[in-house]
């Protein structure tokens, strides 16, 4: 849980099939709606996020995703 992040209180509307498969996956992950629904909403924002902003090139990851593909589980070279 994140401490000291500030909140606003939002109150949407959701048709019934789909307050109601939220509520079922909220209790089959053993949390709350509420919560359940920050979370969904905060990972959806973020990764619309990391969409839109391109990450560095990373020289190590092609080898390390080469080496698992390879299945050796070692970088090539």
């Amino acid at each position: 849980m994140v401490v000291g992040m500030a909140y606003e209180k939002m109150t949407i509307t959701l048709p019934d099939h789909l307050a109601t498969a939220v509520r079922a996956s909220a209790e089959a992950a053993g949390m709350q709606i509420s919560p359940y629904i920050a979370r969904a909403l905060r990972s959806a924002v973020l990764s619309q996020q990391l969409a839109t902003t391109p990450l560095p090139a990373d020289a190590e990851w092609a080898e390390v995703a080469e080496a698992e593909e390879s299945g050796t589980g070692e970088a090539t070279a």
